[in-house]
């Protein structure tokens, strides 16, 4: 506690008083600019977050993506293979 500071205490619990002291609006504008801050930080979690939810998608969309090519050949050579005939080779 500072020297020129005084504790008042009464039933909602303590309230800090100074001599000299800025108003009561300039200790909102610092509670308000750290709910800001803790705000902008929660932001920055989510974004991150997102982001790497993007990246496992677009990981698994990618493993799709070279399954389905692998498929689709493989339906190629079998269609190919059915329209020789039983009896023609490879």
């Amino acid at each position: 506690m500072v020297d020129d500071q005084i504790d008042v205490r009464n039933s909602q619990g303590v309230e800090e008083v100074a001599v000299g002291a800025a108003p009561a609006a300039s200790r909102m504008a610092r509670d308000e600019l750290s709910m800001l801050r803790t705000q902008l930080t929660a932001f920055e979690m989510v974004i991150k977050r997102l982001q790497l939810e993007l990246k496992h998608r677009d990981e698994h969309q990618a493993r799709t993506d070279a399954q389905l090519r692998e498929l689709t050949e493989e339906l190629v050579k079998l269609r190919g293979r059915k329209s020789k005939g039983p009896h023609e080779g490879p």
